[in-house]
């Protein structure tokens, strides 16, 4: 449960931190990489608020 609501902002600064040119220098991500990034935070987050209503459904 911890891991379904945790996850979503640790991915989302992972993901700032791989297209940062600062941080990364020449190694960031392509734009297909961040395409699926996205794709999968929208899931994560669907998942999680599916989860918070099951959980607090009468």
């Amino acid at each position: 449960m911890i891991n379904d609501v945790v996850s979503v902002p640790v991915m989302g600064l992972i993901m700032f931190t791989a297209v940062n040119p600062r941080i990364m220098g020449k190694f960031i991500i392509p734009v297909r990489h961040c395409i699926a990034r996205w794709a999968a935070k929208i899931a994560m987050g669907a998942a999680t608020l599916a989860m918070f209503w099951l959980m607090f459904a009468p």
